[in-house]
């Protein structure tokens, strides 16, 4: 897929938004120094990216000092 120009320009290369699979991946730091209500925040981010494609693929990764648990979120899994 070409990367969205929209971001380019800013060094940043994201996918473009062509079709309606998605997959990426995304970090979660839960370490002491993140709140329960940015826990929270996050988990309703990645439920609301689910909630807008009907096909999707989440590389999920849960990390302190090093990656803690690992999934992989698909249609019908629960977040």
């Amino acid at each position: 897929m070409p990367p969205n120009k929209r971001y380019i320009w800013q060094g940043i290369y994201l996918p473009s938004l062509t079709g309606d699979d998605l997959e990426l991946a995304m970090a979660l730091d839960t370490s002491g120094s993140v709140s329960d209500r940015a826990l929270a925040q996050f988990t309703a981010e990645v439920r609301g990216i689910a909630e807008g494609f009907d096909s999707y693929r989440i590389h999920y990764y849960q990390c302190d000092a090093r990656v803690a648990h690992e999934a992989v979120i698909e249609p019908g899994d629960p977040v």
